[in-house]
């Protein structure tokens, strides 16, 4: 007897232990919805998938995707057929529910599946909403996938009352809304009528044993399409700072260009990975030698996206400068041939520097935009220091001129001296534009004419000035020299002089939301705040100001239209490490 009691006590102890055993800590993400998210069947030679068959794949070991989507479902119809119970059933806190309906709720000739979009449609989405809050899970509501249906060459909207009603609902119920017919949408005007084809199930006879006489599909989606909503709605998590997104595995795609082309390990740039990104960087290099600008080069590119580039080789009114475009990807290519060896990266390297060379006016500057065509003016013939522009040329010459490990894939001896000689230029040219005032050296603009050398205008909100930014950028390439000449050492000791002149104390600039919702930025009163410069000093007075879209000098900040207030920088930090290492330099080279 007391042998069984003994047997019972422990069954007894061995279930509250499991009962009370601790979480296994996943997060399971719950997606209900319609056909094109559903899962499909892999074994029968059907390319169609469902997006959210391709989530998985993006998250960390901490998430478990369970799609329950199911096609041909309405809001009411997944509900009634009891698919919303078995969900809900399951559902833990923590947890997230991906809501996505729309297609099948429009189907008014059937009354198991049509909803009013201003009605039963809201009211389904609703219950679903604060059904999954009661449980202590995440809601996240979605607009539907966008068929591709063309006027002309424009996509419309084919889902009617039910985007607008998905927008509205996920404002008033204050839900993480992922606006995926508007993404789905613009991607199809990229790729225009003909090649957004790729996307969806367009298949030609014997392309799939389950369509043998071919298929014209404008609503269900491909591997291909699948995949890319999968990444749209990740990366919409990213811009929404949902915390599922911080499971997100890291991509390479998911970095911004920059950080690919130069701070990856040094092994890297010989990996498979890195070779398929410089079969994009040679497609996209223009037969002139150069670049686009802003052009993400480590994205995917389906094989119409692909013909689509190979087309623009010949074109020469998109190369330039601006934005670090050829600095970026000549970068790129010397640490690609640095690991690889491969002759074709040190020639398309090469093709660049001859570009760069060609590029540069007879006095050392450089155009923004090169080859001129008739009828450029403004900001693109300007010889710029915004955005680094002509600094990241003369880095590069400055490494081939020195040769820095990298760089010697430049080995011919007439090459690199021709190098050194347009470094010399560009030098030259940039201490004869540091501005005098009333005689006394100050720092440069962010863009100079190319024949006075002037300060000079760019776009109506850019006007002559002195850099609080760009003028601190050029002092510290100066300050990498490490013989500099007497000319160099005067211009680097009158730029420190006028930024020590100029600093701003006593407020910070902090960025808010308004009443609106509206991103927005203010300057506040903070006497603990370091200095800060203004990005436009007036050019005798040395006082910041600020100008807007109507090219109208003003004093505040806060007089600027909340667009470019909020989408331009307005105030500048650099010269704060640009003194940090002045300190460092002028006790070596001003003794």
């Amino acid at each position: 007897m007391k042998t069984k009691i003994l047997a019972i006590c422990m069954l007894f102890a061995a279930f509250l232990l499991s009962a009370n055993a601790p979480s296994t800590g996943k997060i399971t993400v719950f997606t209900i919805g319609d056909s094109t998210m559903a899962n499909k069947d892999t074994t029968i030679g059907d390319p169609e998938r469902g997006w959210a068959m391709m989530f998985q794949q993006f998250f960390n070991d901490n998430v478990v995707v369970e799609n329950h989507a199911r096609n041909g479902r309405s809001t009411k119809s997944f509900f009634d057929e009891g698919l919303w119970k078995t969900v809900l059933d399951q559902l833990t806190p923590g947890d997230y529910v991906f809501i996505q309906f729309g297609h099948n709720d429009q189907k008014n000739e059937d009354p198991r599946r049509y909803t009013d979009p201003d009605g039963s449609f809201r009211d389904f989405l609703t219950m679903y909403v604060n059904e999954t809050r009661a449980k202590g899970a995440h809601p996240v509501l979605l607009t539907q996938v966008a068929r591709r249906k063309f006027e002309g060459e424009t996509p419309v909207n084919t889902l009617g009352d039910y985007v607008q009603a998905v927008r509205e609902l996920a404002r008033q119920l204050g839900v993480p809304l992922i606006d995926v017919e508007q993404q789905t949408r613009a991607l199809l005007q990229r790729s225009g009528p003909e090649d957004s084809k790729e996307f969806y199930m367009w298949l030609n006879p014997g392309d799939s044993p389950k369509h043998p006489q071919g298929l014209q599909d404008d609503t269900h989606l491909n591997g291909l399409g699948a995949t890319r909503v999968a990444e749209m709605v990740v990366n919409s998590m990213r811009r929404a700072r949902l915390p599922l997104a911080e499971h997100v595995k890291p991509r390479i795609q998911d970095l911004n260009w920059a950080s690919v082309a130069m701070r990856q390990p040094e092994a890297w740039y010989g990996s498979q990975e890195a070779k398929n990104i410089a079969e994009n960087v040679l497609l996209y290099q223009r037969n002139i030698g150069g670049w686009p600008k802003n052009t993400p080069m480590h994205n995917t590119l389906s094989e119409n996206e692909k013909k689509r580039v190979l087309a623009d080789k010949t074109n020469i009114n998109d190369v330039t400068i601006d934005n670090d475009a050829l600095f970026l990807e000549m970068n790129f290519l010397a640490r690609m041939y640095h690991q690889t060896r491969d002759e074709t990266y040190k020639n398309a390297f090469l093709n660049g520097l001859n570009y760069l060379l060609e590029a540069q006016y007879p006095n050392g500057g450089w155009p923004q935009y090169y080859p001129l065509q008739p009828g450029y003016g403004g900001y693109f013939t300007r010889i710029t220091f915004n955005d680094e522009a002509m600094i990241n040329m003369m880095n590069i010459l400055k490494k081939i001129s020195e040769r820095d490990e990298l760089f010697t894939l430049v080995d011919d001896p007439a090459l690199i001296q021709k190098c050194a000689e347009a470094l010399q230029r560009g030098i030259d040219v940039t201490l004869q534009m540091q501005y005098r005032q009333n005689g006394t050296l100050t720092t440069w603009c962010a863009q100079h004419d190319e024949h006075t050398l002037l300060p000079t205008s760019a776009r109506t909100y850019e006007l002559p000035s002195l850099s609080g930014a760009e003028g601190a950028e050029v002092v510290m390439f100066l300050m990498e020299f490490d013989n500099p000449t007497p000319e160099m050492k005067q211009a680097i000791n009158a730029a420190a002089a006028w930024y020590e002149r100029v600093k701003v104390f006593g407020i910070r600039v902090e960025s808010f939301v308004d009443e609106n919702g509206s991103n927005d930025r203010r300057v506040v009163q903070d006497p603990s705040a370091p200095p800060i410069w203004g990005r436009f000093h007036d050019l005798e007075t040395n006082q910041p100001f600020f100008t807007g879209r109507d090219g109208i000098k003003k004093n505040s900040l806060a007089e600027i239209e909340r667009e470019r207030r909020s989408g331009y920088n307005y105030y500048a930090t650099t010269p704060r490490r640009m003194l940090e290492l002045y300190a460092e330099w002028s006790e070596k080279h001003n003794r």
